[in-house]
């Protein structure tokens, strides 16, 4: 299974993450996120990200997200994240040492 990507750009960091077949419409997700946390989920209650507590803080009302195809058909979420502090990286990881982190994609 493909595996979600991250980026941090300064102000903002962004996931990609790969959906399961069958998910291809933004009505088929719900996308919630505080502070501190982001649960993205299925229409049906399939969990496909959480993350608690986040690796930084971000502004929840700007969380940003769309879906695009890629060119082998994969459909994938795009959210973007607005981080409190700009001047924190994310490296490598979207949650604090001793968080949540699950995702349907891959193996912990």
């Amino acid at each position: 299974k493909p595996r979600f990507t991250m980026r941090d750009d300064g102000a903002e960091v962004e996931i990609n993450l790969p959906l399961p077949e069958g998910v291809s419409e933004k009505k088929q997700l719900k996308v919630k996120a505080t502070t501190t946390s982001l649960h993205v989920q299925t229409d049906k209650g399939r969990s496909l990200l959480e993350v608690k507590p986040l690796l930084g803080d971000i502004v929840p009302d700007e969380l940003m997200w769309t879906l695009e195809k890629a060119k082998d058909g994969q459909v994938h979420a795009q959210l973007t994240l607005a981080k409190i502090d700009e001047s924190f990286t994310w490296e490598g990881s979207l949650t604090k040492p001793g968080g949540t982190f699950v995702c349907w994609t891959t193996e912990l």
